[in-house]
């Protein structure tokens, strides 16, 4: 860590002051990836026109920054958390206990409501 005398470091949770080097905070690095899996693509896709196609896709494109382009595709940080933020967020990274919202899952042909079991998807042998 390359903080200064004159920087804060605060949790990006509950906002505490953490200081380096007394042991009591964590450095979390986050890093998602758009789904790798390659596109299934019919006879259907086939026979579009590509470059009216293309054109759809630059459309739909034209007012993102580049940085929200990249955003949808690959995205890293790094956050600092207390001692008693990371306990919390450990055991529940994506904050399912607090939420309301149903999680929903796919069963390979429709989407259905989550029995509240945490599942895992099936990996590709390729991406093992």
């Amino acid at each position: 860590m390359n903080n200064t005398d004159d920087e804060l470091l605060l949790c990006h949770r509950c906002g505490d002051e953490l200081r380096p080097g007394e042991g009591s905070f964590y450095v979390v690095r986050i890093e998602a990836v758009a789904d790798p899996t390659p596109p299934n693509i019919s006879a259907e896709d086939l026979a579009r026109d590509f470059e009216a196609e293309l054109e759809r896709i630059f459309e739909q494109m034209r007012d993102a920054s580049p940085q929200e382009l990249m955003d949808q595709v690959y995205r890293r940080m790094t956050i600092h958390l207390c001692g008693r933020c990371y306990s919390k967020w450990i055991e529940d990274p994506a904050g399912r206990s607090a939420s309301t919202t149903p999680i929903r899952t796919w069963s390979g042909s429709r989407w259905g409501d989550c029995d509240g079991a945490i599942t895992f998807p099936v990996v590709h042998p390729a991406l093992r």
